[in-house]
């Protein structure tokens, strides 16, 4: 029996990652720039009611409760956004053409149910997990026990947040019940401990970027690094995206990608090449060439 769950296709169907090393990132980057920018301003769009909600909270002061309802509301079109952000960052790292809005919504539309329940499922065990470390902890002077259940917690807590970045590209990319995308997202975590580190490194970056950026920091700060702050948003999320799959897509494909059994991969008739389009073109033309000869012999 298996321990993870593959995808059945070949491995001539699964692309592997164009490059492996840190070549990709310099030469990706300067090739995809303005596509990443364009699908850094499509996720910000489809995450907008959440930051007309964040703005109207800060300016009005609404209550907790009307708070709770609106970000309830607006949050749940985010783990689709995130899904189709890592399908489109997945697909630049594998080096294949794309095409960037209709790959976008067709993602999203095609993944909101699943990742609806994922995002559920990332909630509520990062906040049971976070928070019931933070109470422990507070009572780390009373009692030693107290202490290292926190430290399990926070472990727990780790593991969640590592395991939902190998899960929103695996959703995107991989047909696999949501139990087996569970699965091999948690075994990713222990059986890719090198990228998971990583991947952890670039969740940090992340938590300290976005408290840059909170209104407490940025009524600190001098105007110039707020408009620096602002103005990185403009980019920061299809880059951050893009690191992660860089780091994350090798071992997806070597465990669950390249020697599949079960599932196919989505959107395999997607893109199509001018290349092979010409050549498809040429193949055609050569073979009635041939059989108009063959005719008159």
């Amino acid at each position: 029996m298996a321990l993870f769950n593959k995808n059945k296709q070949t491995e001539e169907q699964i692309p592997e990652p164009a490059v492996r090393g840190t070549s990709l990132s310099f030469s990706v980057i300067r090739r995809e720039f303005l596509n990443l920018m364009t699908l850094n301003l499509i996720f910000i769009l489809t995450c907008l009611p959440m930051l007309v909600v964040s703005f109207l909270v800060v300016i009005f002061e609404l209550g907790i409760i009307p708070t709770v309802i609106l970000y309830i509301l607006t949050l749940l079109p985010l783990p689709a956004s995130v899904t189709a952000l890592s399908r489109i960052t997945c697909t630049i790292v594998q080096d294949r053409n794309f095409f960037l809005w209709q790959d976008y919504m067709k993602s999203m539309k095609d993944n909101f149910f699943k990742a609806l329940l994922g995002g559920f499922l990332y909630v509520l065990f990062l906040g049971l997990f976070g928070l019931a470390a933070l109470v422990y902890y507070s009572f780390f002077g009373t009692s030693v026990l107290f202490m290292i259940i926190a430290a399990i917690l926070a472990v727990l807590t780790i593991i969640v947040v590592v395991a939902a970045m190998y899960f929103w590209p695996m959703l995107a990319w991989v047909e696999l019940p949501m139990k087996s995308l569970l699965k091999n997202s948690l075994l990713l975590v222990f059986g890719r401990w090198q990228k998971s580190f990583i991947a952890l490194l670039l969740a940090v970056v992340d938590v300290l970027f976005f408290l840059c950026c909170t209104p407490v920091t940025l009524g600190k700060t001098s105007l110039a690094v707020d408009i620096g702050l602002f103005g990185s948003l403009l980019l920061y999320f299809s880059f951050s995206s893009l690191l992660k799959s860089f780091t994350l897509w090798p071992a997806i494909y070597d465990v669950v990608l390249k020697k599949p059994e079960e599932p196919v991969r989505k959107y395999a008739e997607d893109s199509v090449t001018k290349e092979t389009l010409k050549w498809d073109e040429e193949k055609i033309e050569s073979a009635s060439a041939e059989n108009l000869n063959w005719d008159e012999d």
